[in-house]
């Protein structure tokens, strides 16, 4: 499994400069973003900032920027780092031709940064499996994105890349960043999403294929699977334990530990019992915290009547996926605002 060959893919790097790609990357990147300031100012030169771009790609002259820091509270504190706008114009441009590419050993199951997946549809899967094991296995990575290895993650990258001016373009973008010597990729990169979702993709095989234990989900690096045989997970999660830190330098948060269905799955922010999606009480703690934030910036001046609504509209999403709407009622009719 370790070493399976797979035909490597060349012509990367031609893709990405390519003019077309890079225009398609400046739309891609500004979606959403048209309001803030460096973008409206690359968009009021967009040919001659794409044209430079290019240039300095073919020319091997691509300095990369320091990163733009700040924290969030989701609920835990993570601190996310933010490329300069024509950064992630690049990674866009690097990812269109490339995520394909990264996708071609993934599983079905394995649901982060790939179109016609989400977390949606990782959350009903997992639903379903739920209702129907008696026990479940729930994997999660210590400091994942922190912990994930530049060399390691270089040489799986050339089992299935043999373009070298793709590859050290790559290489200049993962090395840009650490947590440690030679470790880490940084929470807020769209490079780093793929990066960090391929990184694991031998460890669905690992599970599926050679354990055979079909009923499995992956969103990025929370792993769950599902059985009938309690002793069996556990065996398999202890062996799962010693293969990430052997061939991937990772370690779980918690000992592996099996549990029943009965007592709940806590699972992408929600809580998954029976055939019943629930949001867990971190989400509800979430959902109030952005509630009273967003709002006080719309007092204060600070957001937009429609940038509040568009905000609420992507909570209330969140929310509307679980079975919540008492919940919500009793919340909203108890917290509303009135700035009359």
């Amino acid at each position: 499994m370790e070493g399976s060959a797979m035909k490597r893919v060349g012509h990367l790097f031609e893709q990405v400069v390519d003019y077309d790609n890079l225009r398609h990357a400046f739309y891609k990147a500004a979606k959403g973003k048209r309001q803030l300031p460096e973008v409206r100012q690359f968009a009021a030169a967009l040919d001659s900032g794409l044209g430079e771009m290019r240039e300095t790609l073919l020319a091997d002259q691509l300095i990369i920027p320091p990163y733009r820091r700040f924290a969030i509270r989701d609920p835990k504190v993570r601190t996310i780092h933010v490329s300069p706008f024509a950064m992630r114009v690049l990674h866009h441009a690097m990812m269109r031709p490339t995520g394909p590419v990264l996708e071609r050993g993934a599983i079905a199951r394995s649901h982060a940064c790939r179109t016609g997946h989400g977390n949606q549809l990782a959350l009903r899967e997992a639903s379903a499996y739920h209702s129907r094991h008696r026990y479940y296995l729930q994997l999660d990575m210590r400091k994942y994105f922190d912990s994930i290895d530049h060399d390691i993650l270089a040489t799986l990258l050339e089992r299935v890349i043999k373009d070298q001016r793709f590859l050290a373009l790559a290489w200049q973008v993962i090395d840009s960043y650490h947590t440690t010597t030679g470790k880490g990729l940084p929470i807020g990169s769209l490079c780093s999403q793929y990066f960090a979702n391929f990184y694991l993709d031998e460890v669905d095989h690992l599970i599926v294929d050679e354990y055979r234990l079909g009923s499995y989900t992956r969103f990025m690096d929370d792993l769950v699977v599902w059985g009938d045989d309690a002793a069996r997970l556990s065996e398999v999660g202890r062996t799962v334990e010693r293969w990430l830190y052997g061939h991937r330098q990772l370690a779980l948060k918690c000992p592996v530990l099996v549990k029943s269905t009965s007592e709940g799955l806590e699972f992408l922010g929600y809580r998954l019992l029976g055939d019943q999606i629930y949001l867990s009480k971190k989400a509800r703690q979430r959902i109030k915290r952005r509630h009273r934030q967003y709002h006080q910036e719309y007092a204060a001046g600070g957001l937009s009547e429609t940038e509040l609504q568009r905000r609420m509209d992507s909570v209330l999403a969140h929310a509307s996926i679980a079975n919540s709407r008492r919940w919500r009622q009793q919340y909203f009719s108890e917290n509303s605002y009135d700035y009359a």
